[in-house]
């Protein structure tokens, strides 16, 4: 018989005996915590730790936009940046016979 409470939780995800197909420690494991996950997200509280880790995720995902646009702004600034661009214009041009 099953004792605790956590214990009995347990039980009620255990798969069946392992076979070939399905290895039973595994499944047992990731079913358990998938519920637990799923309970926790379902929640007031576990919607606002989602809230805040978007949140933070987005902070962050705007500083990097920042830097790489100051480096593609360095970039476009760079003596040689300007001298490739004029190369691939006059080819282009030639290319497409532009006056």
């Amino acid at each position: 018989m099953v004792g605790t409470e956590h214990e009995q939780e347990l039980e009620r995800y255990r798969p069946p005996a392992p076979s070939a197909k399905s290895p039973r420690l595994d499944s047992c494991f990731v079913t358990f915590h998938r519920e637990k996950g799923k309970k926790i997200f379902y929640s007031a509280e576990g919607k606002r730790h989602l809230e805040d880790m978007l949140d933070d995720f987005f902070k962050e995902r705007g500083k990097l936009i920042n830097l790489i646009q100051l480096e593609i702004i360095k970039f476009f600034e760079q003596s040689r940046t300007i001298d490739i661009l004029s190369v691939m214009l006059v080819e282009s041009s030639v290319y497409f016979k532009v006056s």
